[in-house]
């Protein structure tokens, strides 16, 4: 029986396992990816960091890699997100990300847990409630861009695209 010890370069976590048939091949397969994160407290910072994050991801691999780069703040959420040019899209719950090149950058916008009066809170962005629909979460991330740019005095505002339901034009 193979004894295995990883760590990780970036937040020295331990990782110890047994492998029975020597089955695993190392390095492990990870890619660096960039990430911004756009917080939604009192300083509207905007912060950059590099997680790593394996080759095939499930968005709740990807919320706790958020969560070790940063913790949101008390009743936020992140929802992640991908902006192609204008194009803001909110990843689905059950979708699954392929990173196969280091170039890709990943948004989370820290946005309020409970929405608009409504009492019930959200356990986790995979497991939301019906009332909590993608048009819902997308109003949410375009109020903390608009919250952004309103800090930084620009005059344009982003705003929601007819087309499509989890896509939003900045």
């Amino acid at each position: 029986m193979l004894k295995l010890t990883v760590v990780c370069p970036a937040c020295k976590y331990t990782f110890r396992a047994f492998d029975p048939f020597a089955s695993l091949s190392l390095p492990l397969d990870v890619v660096l990816t960039n990430a911004l994160i756009w917080s939604c407290d009192d300083d509207f910072q905007r912060i950059w960091c590099t997680i790593y994050v394996s080759p095939r991801c499930s968005l709740e691999n990807l919320l706790y890699y958020f969560n070790l780069a940063r913790k949101p703040n008390n009743g936020f959420k992140y929802v992640i997100a991908e902006i192609n040019g204008r194009r803001v899209r909110i990843l689905k719950p059950n979708e699954i990300l392929n990173f196969r090149t280091e170039d890709y950058i990943l948004y989370a916008f820290e946005v309020p847990d409970v929405w608009e009066g409504n009492v019930e809170m959200t356990t986790r962005f995979t497991n939301r409630s019906d009332s909590e629909r993608p048009e819902d979460l997308c109003y949410k991330v375009i109020t903390v861009i608009n919250t952004h740019l309103r800090y930084e005095r620009f005059n344009k505002k982003a705003k929601v695209s007819g087309s499509q339901e989890a896509f939003s034009d900045v």
